[in-house]
Formats: C-alpha cells, sequence, structure tokens
C-alpha cells in the first residue's frame, strides 16, 4: 500500500503485529458549541490540506496550474480601472480567484463600500483563511486557523448584499456540494487517494535511494524478550539508524529463542521495492487524470504512451478540453466579475 500506514498495533499477549490501510483525508463539517462558524475539516484545517496536495504532487500541481491558465488566458481586456485602492488589477484578482476556485471549489472576494454607498475596493481573500456560519450570512477571516493559535482573533464580515451598500463585506463564490451547504469540494475530489498516492511514492523513491533500505523485511530478535522500554529503545536506534521520517516501516518481533521465532517473510515481492514503478505510477496518473477530466496530458506538458505530441493532435486535444471544461469555467467567472 503506496499510502500512509497508521501506527503499528501489537497484541501483548500473542505479539501480532496489526496493519491498517489508510485513506486520503476526508472533510468534515462541524458546528461547535461556543463558536460561530463552521469548522471545515478534523482539525479545521482541511483548505490547507489541500494546499499541500497541490505543492507536493508533481501530476496533480500541473494540471491545476495548467487549469488555472487555460481558463484565465489573456485575462479581461482594456479595463484601466484598478480593483482597490492598493493598486492590485482585475487581473491579478481574477487569477486567485481562479487558482481557489480550482484549488478548493470557490473563492473569496471582500467587497469595501465608500460613504455614498458605492463599491470602491474588491480584494482577494486566500481561501484557507475564511470560515462561515452554517446560514452564510456571516463570514471570519483569520491567519492561521490552526487548533494551537488562539491568539488572534477572528475579524468577521457579513455576506455581500446589494441591498445594503455599506462597510465591508464578503462575496462567498462556490461550486455546488451536495455533502454540505456551507463548504465546497474541489472538482477532483474522488482522486485524493491518488494524489496522496503519487506523493507517498516519491518519498518511498527518496528514501530508497538516499538510505538504501526499504521496509521489505521482518527483522527477528531470537535473545529473549525484554522489557517494553528496552524494545522501544531497540526499535528507535534500528529506525534511526536505517530509516528516515517518511519511511519507518521497519517491523520488529522479539522472541525467546530461535525455536519460538516468527518466520522470515519477505515484505518486498512488489513492484515498488524492485523498483519498477512503470505499473504503479501508470495507475496513479491515469486516475489523476480522470478525477481532472483530462482527455490529453500533452495539454498539462506530460507525455505518455502511445502519443507524438503532434501540432494538430495538440490543437484538437486543447479544442476538447476547451468545450468540456474551459468555456464553462470561463462563464462562470465573468458572470461574477
Amino acid at each position: 500500500n503506496v499510502t500512509n500506514l497508521k501506527p503499528i498495533q501489537v497484541s501483548k499477549a500473542y505479539n501480532i503485529i496489526n496493519v491498517q490501510f489508510d485513506q486520503a483525508q476526508q472533510p468534515k463539517f462541524e458546528e461547535k458549541r461556543g463558536r460561530n462558524y463552521i469548522e471545515f475539516g478534523e482539525k479545521n484545517n482541511y483548505p490547507n490540506y489541500l494546499i499541500d496536495l497541490y505543492g507536493e504532487s508533481p501530476k496533480h500541481g500541473a494540471i491545476i496550474k495548467g487549469k488555472v491558465n487555460y481558463i484565465y488566458g489573456k485575462g479581461f481586456e482594456d479595463i484601466t480601472q484598478k480593483a482597490n485602492t492598493h493598486g492590485e488589477t482585475w487581473n491579478q484578482i481574477l487569477k486567485r480567484s481562479i487558482l481557489d476556485d480550482e484549488l478548493q471549489g470557490g473563492y473569496y472576494l471582500q467587497i469595501i463600500y465608500n460613504a455614498l454607498g458605492k463599491i470602491k475596493d474588491v480584494f482577494h481573500i486566500e481561501f484557507q483563511k475564511v470560515r462561515a456560519s452554517k446560514d452564510l450570512s456571516t463570514f471570519y477571516v483569520k491567519n492561521d486557523w490552526s487548533l494551537s493559535d488562539f491568539k488572534e482573533k477572528p475579524r468577521e464580515y457579513p455576506a455581500f448584499n446589494i441591498n445594503d451598500p455599506k462597510g465591508a463585506q464578503i462575496l462567498f463564490v462556490k461550486q455546488y456540494n451536495p455533502k454540505s451547504d456551507v463548504y465546497p469540494l474541489p472538482s477532483y475530489f474522488q482522486g485524493l487517494n491518488y494524489i496522496e498516492s503519487d506523493i507517498q511514492v516519491s518519498r518511498h523513491i527518496l528514501g530508497n535511494a538516499k538510505h538504501n533500505f526499504v521496509a521489505t523485511k521482518l527483522i527477528n530478535f531470537n535473545n529473549g524478550l525484554p522489557q517494553e522500554e528496552e524494545q522501544a529503545d531497540v526499535e528507535m536506534d534500528l529506525k534511526k539508524k536505517f530509516t528516515n521520517h517518511d519511511g519507518d516501516r521497519v517491523v520488529i518481533a522479539f522472541n525467546p529463542s530461535r525455536e519460538n521465532a516468527v518466520d522470515i517473510v519477505d515484505l518486498g515481492e512488489t513492484s515498488l521495492t524492485k523498483e519498477d514503478f512503470t505499473n504503479v505510477n501508470n495507475l496513479i496518473q491515469q486516475e489523476i487524470f480522470s478525477c481532472h477530466q483530462v482527455t490529453s496530458p500533452m495539454l498539462f506538458g506530460i507525455k505518455t504512451e502511445g502519443q507524438l505530441g503532434g501540432r494538430s493532435e495538440i490543437r484538437d486535444a486543447y479544442q476538447i478540453f476547451a468545450n468540456t471544461y474551459v468555456n464553462e469555467r470561463q462563464q462562470e467567472h465573468e458572470i461574477t466579475f
């Protein structure tokens, strides 16, 4: 399994090792007592989790960047008016909004009115900094929503209301999510397991290359059963010497004697430990393409077998992708702005 493994559980009575499989982080939408906003994720950090995937998976990251560039195109033309008093252009606001929309499934704009009730400023607010009330009437902005950070107090803003033009308001633009009335989910949500797998495979390759040791063996100590504290020390020393923090999948057994030893099992008869990543990589790549609705990887600078990469082939692929994805997203942004 190329995804993360949960901590190994050992039964004291029988010394049985139980390895549990993992899955990509699933979002939770919780309203906790004493808080007026809905938490987003188990630790209220789901948007940051998606940002981490974007930064670490080369295939996923390339597709997101490509989508943003195709949707943005040349941006708005012949608009000289600035979006806000900070001098930001409407195209700058637009491109940041498109990135959040492709990465998170939505984006936030801060609308500020002047004394006459006219819009004078429009700012883009990073998606991960905002939380919403259950009825989407109020939004809370904070630089760091981690549970360990209680020093910063959230700033509170009402929802955008053109019939009440005063102060500062938040316009929340989001794609439909049948799982929640509050927060959206990204369009690639079904492929999160494979995106995480892409990251873990790359870490496995790096760990193997740097340390020349992978967790493919069951290691037996046949000189008696030491105390649990001594077992932990031996395990820690072994992992420190032969593994890194991303590859500590060493399985250790302590036995009274060789006659009581656990059978040595070769855990390495897989394509990964043979350093033949072709099949696994192709599977991950194909599933990431599918969840992103990518018909031709060439459009994102990814070469695959069977594709010649000629000019006409790329042109035809772009026309298909534009008609099935890009045009619709462009129209949604044009309507909003």
